[in-house]
Formats: structure tokens, sequence, C-alpha cells
């Protein structure tokens, strides 16, 4: 017994590229014994390979699920109408193209010569009138110019404002879900669970995968109370055109595809000694002599009655004939109700004389699904030359459209027909995909939902296949329209910036994402956590003093790469990309520059001779680097300068003095390692002042010069 059964969204997995919707099915009481539970109304887009049904109950067990298209007879309009956009994108093109062809015919005007004709001694007396006439020409021309000009200006300004209507009533239409732009009269997806045993159904989910849907990683930064109580927000942009809305449902985000081949590879094994037998494989091919089981069908379609026509009598050969007849159609001539049609005599019978002509079992392999006969077959087929048979006239031509009955039929591998024919030749085998090594049929066989047996009229009669996807196209635009959205230059792809390790996001709460192709921003999750604030400055670079907040990742997972937005005591400061940091990584954010911490580096050089024969140059570089703190609270200051380096043995650096002392830096926490990198740690006092001093000296020899000049700085 079949119980149409309602449902609702309860739960939505997003993945790098598309989603799992998961909806929760309200059964009523059911009796026992086998019973079919049919859930409409999803998504067209759906594959129908990826519905599967979780039941929990204690006397029922899911036996199978299958899924099919539900086409609706009639059509309803859309709650939200097209005509605005379409109305607007109409006014543009028109005055666009008005604008394009008075550009045209203004650079017409423009490159237009008047010649008055002066040259010419004959005309030598009519100076006076030509000239008049070219100044006349002049003036039309240059009005001409002149209307087209103030038409040019007044059609750019209204192209202006079409265009702002344009976008404000596409921008009205998308705010609209799909299913309201789209209407109610869409082909949909049903799916038909078949339940056994007895007792309470209790929880009963199906799940399925749209294609279309993705998502963006964001943060959110908030520091309150000078860096006491800092929140780190977890949040998203997810966009799907699913074609239904996502309302109310638990919301996870996943960095994972959903199809992923972990399966270990096979290492082809070496041995020395006896040879061993090969590997048997659990597939066995068809076996030998398939088409011997329609052995009775070719017979029967062999055998049927064929009406001919009596006014006209021409030679054919038994190909002819054959091709004159359908193959699913008993009497070629005849109606709906079996009675000969006007101008047809029912006198001759052609049956005898085709059974004669091709033994059992052979059949002609364009029309009856066989395969082609023997050569030796051909030859006993073959009728004497111009032998008469008489055979259809030339107004009802043989390559007319004949009614096919078989066509449901041949869908489920019943009686064959157009559309079972239709569908094999858009389909791909899966025997085609199987590995040349073993002949084992591909991963195509694992689609369950679109393999089909061949009927008896196919080409692949008594063998699988896997079938067209009827929504494929749907689902290509559905997936284009996803990847072309654009939610900003700062966002990133999480596909590029996962790791070699998938994680999953579960949010807090129900959520809401409309099926309008639109990236929507959610928060997911909240993390506490404790920034640690540092300043630092390049002042050989720049005269700034930056700030940054390090903070240890407090998820259980990565931070992938994107922007975040910094709070300051409930103020936007700024938005900073972060880079990917794993798990247990330390996130770094700039906070912009504190203007309240000031920096001037200054550098003198001198230049004189060294040596005991003053054979050598000697550069100092006496660098001056002056801090000043305007905070009202105690700082440390990180202040980073660079060495020359060389590798010539007649070039020689040297720190002659420091005051402080520095250490040496790497640069290797912000994976860019450099050679002669210096730091100085500076703590200031409120409203205090220091001073860095760093002398070093270049010796070479005098008879050379560095390139690009002695000084360094």
């Amino acid at each position: 017994m079949l119980y149409e059964c309602a449902s609702e969204i309860s739960g939505v997995v997003v993945y790098a590229r598309g989603a799992v919707v998961t909806r929760k099915v309200v059964v009523p009481a059911i009796a026992d014994g086998d019973a079919d539970v049919r859930v409409s109304g999803l998504p067209f887009v759906a594959e129908a390979g990826t519905v599967r049904a979780h039941l929990v109950a204690e006397g029922r067990r899911v036996v199978s699920v299958q899924s099919s298209t539900v086409v609706p007879a009639d059509k309803a309009l859309a709650p939200v109408s097209e005509q605005p956009v379409i109305e607007a994108r109409a006014a543009l093109d028109r005055a666009q193209a008005e604008l394009s062809e008075l550009e045209r015919r203004r650079g017409m005007l423009v490159s237009m010569g008047l010649n008055p004709g002066l040259a010419p001694r004959s005309h030598g007396d009519k100076i006076a009138e030509r000239t008049r006439d070219a100044m006349v020409a002049h003036a039309v021309v240059a009005g001409s110019l002149e209307g087209a000009d103030a038409r040019i200006v007044l059609l750019e300004t209204r192209i202006r404002k079409l265009q702002l209507e344009l976008r404000a009533a596409e921008v009205a239409r998308e705010s609209h879900s799909t299913k309201n732009r789209r209407g109610s009269g869409h082909p949909e997806r049903a799916a038909i669970v078949r339940l056994e045993g007895s007792g309470a159904v209790g929880t009963l989910e199906i799940s399925y995968v749209v294609p279309p849907a993705r998502w963006w990683p964001l943060y959110t930064l908030d520091i309150t109370g000078g860096g006491t109580a800092t929140v780190l927000w977890l949040e998203a942009l997810v966009a799907q055109n699913s074609g239904e809305d996502w309302s109310g449902v638990t919301l996870a985000l996943s960095t994972s595809d959903l199809v992923t081949d972990a399966r270990l590879p096979e290492l082809a094994s070496l041995r020395f000694g006896k040879a061993q037998p090969p590997r048997r494989a659990g597939y066995r091919p068809p076996p030998a002599g398939l088409d011997r089981l329609f052995a009775g069908y070719d017979r029967a379609k062999l055998s049927v009655k064929v009406t001919i026509r009596t006014e006209a009598t021409v030679e054919v050969n038994d190909q002819q004939a054959l091709s004159s007849f359908d193959e699913d159609d008993e009497h070629l001539s005849t109606g709906e109700s079996g009675a000969p049609e006007d101008g047809w005599d029912d006198r001759t019978d052609a049956g005898e004389a085709l059974e004669e002509m091709m033994p059992q079992g052979a059949m002609r392999a364009g029309d009856f699904g066989g395969a082609p006969p023997a050569p030796e077959a051909m030859k006993r087929m073959s009728p004497p030359a111009k032998a008469p048979m008489a055979a259809m006239s030339p107004a009802a031509p043989k390559s007319a459209p004949m009614r096919s009955r078989g066509m449901v039929g041949g869908m489920q591998g019943g009686g064959g027909g157009a559309m079972d024919r239709l569908s094999e030749s858009a389909s791909t085998t899966p025997m085609e995909a199987a590995r040349a090594d073993e002949g084992i049929p591909g991963d195509a066989w694992l689609d369950f939902d679109r393999l089909r047996l061949g009927g008896p009229s196919s080409d692949r009669r008594g063998k699988l296949f896997t079938a067209r996807d009827d929504n494929l196209l749907l689902v290509m635009e559905s997936a284009r329209a996803i990847e072309q959205v654009s939610p900003g230059a700062e966002v990133e792809d999480p596909r590029r910036s996962r790791g070699h390790y998938d994680h999953r996001w579960d949010a807090e709460g129900r959520r809401h994402v409309p099926s309008d192709a639109q990236p929507h921003r959610l928060r997911i999750t909240q993390y506490d956590a404790k920034p640690r604030f540092r300043f630092w400055t390049v002042p050989r670079e720049t005269a700034e003093v930056f700030r940054e907040a390090a903070i240890d990742n407090p998820t259980p997972g990565p931070l992938l790469a994107g922007p975040m937005d910094v709070y300051i005591d409930g103020s936007l400061l700024m938005t900073a990309p972060i880079a990917h940091v794993d798990r247990g990584g330390v996130v770094k954010v700039g906070l912009g520059v504190e203007e309240r911490l000031r920096v001037a580096r200054n550098a003198r050089v001198d230049e004189d001779v060294a040596g005991l024969l003053g054979g050598s140059t000697a550069v100092d570089h006496h660098v001056t680097i002056d801090i000043t703190s305007g905070l009202g609270q105690p700082a440390t200051i990180e202040v980073y300068d660079r060495l020359p380096v060389t590798d010539e043995k007649g070039l020689e650096v040297k720190v002659v003095a420091e005051d402080p002392p520095s250490e040496t830096y790497k640069q290797e926490d912000r994976g860019a390692p450099i050679r002669g990198g210096i730091r100085w740690k500076i703590a200031l006092a409120p409203g205090a002042k220091r001073t860095v001093k760093h002398h070093y000296r270049l010796v070479l020899s005098a008879k050379n010069e560095i390139v690009g000049g002695n000084r360094r700085e």
C-alpha cells in the first residue's frame, strides 16, 4: 500500500561544493507488512542516486529506496514577475542601439569634406557663388553635428538612468527566493521508501545531495575592555541555488568534497619462481548465446500480418521490405480500432513471404535490435533478382513516423521502443568504462538508479546500461550560477586553504538560507580568546609604528584563510586578512598604525682611509633611531633593522658599537627568512623617549668601490 507523507528539511551539511539535505518525514499509522512511503517535493536538481533513508523503529526496516521525476500537469505562475527586469533591459538596449547609430552618423559628418571647387580655371567667375554654397553646406553640417551632440548627451544621461533602474529591478528580483521566482509548476522529484515489518514507525529521515551550494569562511574579532574580554566569531557566507529554501535548519560546514576516492592503490607484486594463475574476478561477463533467449520474440515479430496497397506494385529486395515495417506495430496501415484505412486492401498477406525470406532468429540490426545475420544467412535471405513483391505506394513513404506501443515498457526493460533507444543512445555503458586489463566494469555500475536492462528491441537487449541523466542540464545551470557568485575579492575558497585535512563546523541554533544564488552571512559559533598585543616598526622603510594582536587558535580545528573584521569596544577598526592557521597555531592580526607612538631614523656616513699604508677604505655608518611614546600605559616596541651582507672576500662588514645591544632576527616566523636582520625590544614608560644607536663599518680595498656607491644608507 502506498502512503503519501509530508516532510520538512531538518538539517543541511554544506561541503566545499554541494550539500547534503536531510528531511524528516511525518509517517502516519500504517498497516503491518510491506508498505511504500512516498515523499514528494524534493528539488529537481537533487541527484537521484544519492537518496538515502534512515529509520529508527523496533519492528520495521527499510527494504529499498527509489526516486523518480514528477512533472505537474499544470504550471502555476510565479509570484514574482520578471516583467520589470525585461522591460528595463529592453529600454536599455534600445537606448544603447540609438546611441551607437548616432555616434556612427556623427563620425560620418565629422569626416565629411566641403570642397567649393575653386581650383578649376573654368569656374573662376563663380568664386563668390561657390563660396556661399560651401558656407551654407557647412552651416547645415554644423547644425546636424550640434543636434547629434545634444542627442548623444541626452542618451548618455538616459542610459545611466536606465542602468540604475535595471540594477534596481534585478536586485528586487534577486531578493526573492528561487521558489518564488520560478513558481510552483516546475518538475520535482519524489522518493518512495519501502518498509517491511510490523509495529509503529518511529523516526524516518531521507537525505539527498544538491550540487549548487558552497560557502566561504569569515571571522569577527571583538575586543573589549582593553583586551580583557575578546570573542572570536566563526562566520561564513553561504549560497545555494537548489530551488528550495532552508528555513529553520541545523547547519554544518565542511571543507571536504562530496565524492572522494579513499581506496588504497593496488601495488603489483613481483614473484620469482613458479608462474601463478591469474586472479579470478568476481565479475562474470554475459554468457554466450544471449540472443537465443529472444528467439521466440523474433519469430513473433516476423510472423506479423502486413496489409499491402494493391494500386501499385514495385520491385524491392528483402532489406527494403523490412525497412517498410515498424517493429512495434502489428498493422502499419490500420487505425486505432484495427480497421483498414481508406485506399488499402486486406486481401494480400505478406507474412509468409517474410518468413520464407528470413530464417528464424535472423534479425536486421537497425530495425529489430538483434545482431547482424551471418554472411551465410544473408546469402540465404537474398531473393532472386527482380523478384516481384507488393509494397507500399509512394503516397505513404516507408520513412513515415509510426506509433510505438512499447515506449513505457521499453524504459523498464519490457517491450522496448523509441524512448528506450533514445535513452540508450545518450547514455554511457558501464562496459565502456571497464578496465581493459581485467574486463571488469567501472564505477558506473554503482549508480543503480540509472541502470536499465535493454529490452528485446534494443541494441543492448538483455544487458545492463546506464541511462541518460535527465536533470543534468538543470544541475549544470544551477551549479554555474553558484560558481559565478562573487562575494568579494578578500574572501577565499575553502578548497584553496583547507590544507591536508578536512574539518567540519556545526552551527549553533538554527539558520535560514534562501535559494537565491546570493551569499548570506551567518554566524556559526564563537570562542573566547586572549590576545597578546605588540608594537613593531621598521623605520628604515616607514616612520610608523604598527599594532598587532597575536591569538592562539582557540578552535579544535584549523582556521581557513579569509577576512577578519576587528572591533574595538564595539567600533569597527578595520578588516584584515588572515592566512591559514593549523590547530594550535597563532593568528596574527594587524590592527593598523598606532598614532601615539612616533619613530624617526637618522643615518650619518663617514668615509676614511684605513690600513698601515692607506690601502683600504673604511666607510662608517652611524644610525640613530628615536622612539617617543604618547601612550598612557607602558609598552614594548620591537624595532627591526638590517645589516648589509656580502659574499665578497675583499669586503668586510663588522659592527662597531650598539646601544642597546641587538639580537639576530631571521624572520622565520613570517615564512620568508632573511640575512642580516637585527631586532631591538625597547620598553617605554608612558610619555617616555628612547634612542637606539647603531654603528657598523664597511672595509674594502682603496682601489675598489661598492657597486651602487659605498654609502649603504
